[in-house]
């Protein structure tokens, strides 16, 4: 067994070569270290991290497991470890399994060709195809429909639901904007923007899948916001296999690399890299995404307001459950009638702070319902390992702030009121 650490990027390789019986070689960040290395104006940041391992020998077998950690600095000050979002985990969260010796007693085979080091850059990102989507999705429940409607974050599931859940007509038009403009020989960076609770995150699913089954489109997801965005790996994709769409939530935090990789797009001739992203407008501005000089590559979508025909849309998949669907909303006895008070609540709830869900709850929910939804869950908070504790304080904090209006909650501010301690919140 050899281990090595230093500045590497994990890997677990098992095999054997020139001859040589079967070894195991580790590679892996180190927890300590200097933070950048290099010559003077070619400084590089170095890997930190760690990587913890098991080493099992039963009756028949030998396993060998790695659970990689990288340490990521925060822009508040200090670090957070965290799983290698690099690393292809298993669902313990870690690397696949390697087997020592089978338990046919046979050797390892000769270990298959590595990825390039800018293909493994982006190896975190997720190709989205039929077979993933087909792994990633199950028949929705009743239950699970239900608590969508309720404010649950969307999964793919939900963004292949043929009806129950609606497609607003944002999707169509980004759709649409992405094969046109890729056609006319145009880059595009398509940003859904606008407040918490709009939509954007089950759009940004809905598009995503929607061009997967586009002829020759090969569509990327960024599953996490510790995944990095390598601006060198993107525009080093192969240009005979496009044309790429990558797809990722949390916008406001790719603003540098975004702009970096529509440069060298412009100096390579390079028109088959698009992309599809969402942003809450506060975190977008806040990384000063509005001041950039995007030209005619960024094509923004608003999705501040509930459209006569998305309200529709939404109510008709109300209806579909019944009174589970509808709720309070069951009183209003005719569709037209039920859209009519769902966009005026949006109206009503708009000023933009997130019309959509504003409507949804006021709509569907009397006050004792919303009381109990909200005690459910903070129990639901609470419940989950690790961490329960702080994610229920967080949450109460940044709901006490939007109720009096601060939007934008400074990340240290919103740290000290919920006790959550320093560097702990990464996100508003």
């Amino acid at each position: 067994m050899h281990l090595q650490g230093h500045v590497h990027e994990e890997e677990l390789w098992l095999g054997s070569q020139s001859g040589v019986g079967p070894r195991l070689r580790v590679l892996g960040r180190s927890l300590f270290g200097m933070e950048e290395w290099g010559e003077k104006g070619q400084r590089q940041k170095r890997l930190h991290g760690y990587s913890a391992g098991e080493i099992a020998v039963r009756e028949s077998s030998r396993t060998v497991r790695i659970w990689p950690r990288v340490a990521a600095e925060l822009h508040g000050g200090g670090w957070h470890v965290t799983k290698d979002p690099a690393s292809k985990l298993d669902d313990d969260e870690a690397l696949p399994r390697g087997d020592l010796v089978g338990p046919s007693g046979r050797r390892p085979t000769e270990p298959s060709r590595h990825r390039s080091p800018l293909e493994r850059r982006l190896q975190a990102w997720e190709r989205i195809d039929r077979r993933a989507l087909e792994r990633l999705t199950s028949a929705l429940s009743t239950d699970e429909l239900s608590r969508f409607y309720d404010g649950a974050a969307p999964r793919w599931s939900h963004a292949i639901e043929a009806t129950g859940v609606p497609r607003r007509l944002v999707v169509a038009d980004v759709v649409h904007a992405l094969k046109s403009r890729n056609e006319s020989g145009v880059g595009t960076i398509a940003l859904l923007i606008g407040p918490g609770g709009e939509g954007k995150s089950t759009a940004l699913l809905q598009i995503a899948a929607s061009m997967v089954d586009e002829p020759g489109w090969k569509v990327m997801w960024r599953p996490d916001p510790d995944v990095v965005m390598d601006a060198r790996a993107v525009v080093g994709l192969p240009e005979e296999r496009g044309p790429y769409l990558l797809v990722s939530d949390d916008a406001g935090q790719l603003v540098a690399e975004l702009l970096t990789i529509k440069d060298l797009c412009v100096r390579q001739g390079r028109t088959d890299i698009h992309f599809v992203l969402a942003a809450r407008d506060t975190d977008w501005t806040a990384a000063r995404g509005e001041a950039q000089a995007w030209g005619s590559s960024l094509v923004r979508f608003p999705m501040r307001e509930l459209s006569p025909d998305d309200a529709r849309s939404v109510v008709r998949a109300w209806q579909r459950l019944g009174d589970t669907g509808l709720r309070n909303l069951a009183l209003v006895h005719d569709e037209d009638g039920r859209v009519q008070t769902l966009l005026e609540a949006s109206e009503h709830t708009g000023a933009g702070r997130g019309s959509f869900f504003g409507a949804l709850l006021s709509t569907r929910f009397t006050a004792a319902d919303l009381r109990a939804h909200l005690t459910t869950v903070l129990t639901r908070l609470g419940d989950r390992k690790p961490n329960g504790d702080v994610l229920r304080r967080g949450f109460v904090a940044t709901a006490a702030c939007a109720a009096i209006g601060l939007d934008g909650v400074n990340r240290s501010v919103l740290g000290s009121v919920a006790k959550l301690g320093r560097g702990f919140v990464l996100r508003v």
